[in-house]
């Protein structure tokens, strides 16, 4: 990185790279599916921006203590220097990590070493001077006031940040932790949504989950019986109130926004039970006991409904 003290037309190159660096980190993490490859994204991104040779990421183990675990890594593919790539990266974090871990910990910021080579408590200065490399930076991944965990980064030339170059580091950070954050907590999404399809799935009634727009977001195989239809997983997405609910008399029932089924989610219907009609697809009435409540995931509001066929 530039220093302090450059010409304006360094600084303009300067800047111009950081938003090239942050750019192509944006670009990497967003394409990734999970968290764990949206961090290895994230160092190779600045890695390459930056014509680092080497990062780590230290994930938190959300331990009292405060400890780090090493979980990504990523080094040149150069042979024979791969496992002593691999010692830099995983060296013993004892009496220098445990400093230097407890002031990221504490400032939610950016920390570096200049030169490790001269860094007298630093484990691995004999590695450090093998491959060429000087300074470590470390840049805390954070969001929704989580520490998720620690990116170090090797340089080839002594690492003397400007003040400024600390605030960019800070942004790479807080770039990747949405990243990670994201991913999180889709993650749980999609747990809580397969331990409820699960649930559900293997009820003997008939029941499916229904979206703001009356939409099927699930459906059981049983409820697929009772419309008619081959199989559940073609009534996810599907209106099923305008394709299936009649009214008592055969003919099409009140309109979405009115129906006590397949209404406004967040109203409360108390688990009271109702008669209610629904046609098939093969055209016959079938008249059921229909119990309709609300249900929210992860702040999305849906409404599910069981049926029972007396």
């Amino acid at each position: 990185m530039p220093q302090t003290g450059d010409t304006l037309e360094a600084q303009l190159q300067r800047y111009q790279r950081r938003f090239r660096v942050l750019r192509g980190v944006l670009l990497a993490t967003r394409r990734q599916g999970t968290s764990d490859d949206a961090l290895a994204a994230f160092i190779a991104a600045v890695c390459n921006g930056f014509g680092w040779p080497g990062g780590c990421y230290f994930a938190n183990d959300g331990g009292s203590n405060g400890s780090f675990t090493p979980t990504r890594i990523r080094f040149p593919e150069n042979g024979s220097q791969q496992n002593i790539w691999r010692a830099l990266a995983e060296r013993s974090r004892e009496e220098l990590a445990k400093s230097f871990d407890a002031a990221i910990v504490r400032d939610e910021a950016p920390r570096w070493i200049p030169n490790v080579t001269l860094e007298p408590t630093f484990e691995a200065t004999k590695q450090a001077v093998a491959l060429g490399v000087r300074g470590l930076v470390a840049v805390p991944v954070i969001a929704g006031g989580r520490l998720y965990g620690i990116v170090e980064f090797f340089t080839r030339e002594e690492f003397n940040p400007s003040s400024d170059q600390v605030e960019y580091l800070a942004d790479l950070g807080q770039v990747v932790g949405a990243a990670v954050h994201f991913r999180e907590v889709d993650r749980r999404i999609r747990k809580v949504r397969r331990d409820q399809d699960l649930i559900f799935a293997r009820l003997r009634d008939p029941v499916y989950v229904v979206d703001r727009n009356g939409r099927a977001t699930f459906a059981n195989e049983s409820a697929a019986a009772l419309f008619g239809v081959p199989a559940a997983e073609e009534l996810v997405g599907e209106d099923i109130h305008t394709r299936f609910h009649v009214g008592a008399d055969g003919v099409a029932a009140v309109p979405a926004s009115e129906c006590p089924l397949h209404g406004v989610p967040a109203r409360s219907l108390d688990g009271a039970r109702r008669r209610e009609r629904f046609r098939t697809e093969a055209g016959l009435n079938v008249d059921v006991e229909a119990v309709a409540a609300p249900i929210v995931i992860a702040g999305t509001e849906e409404t599910v409904i069981v049926l029972r066929v007396p």
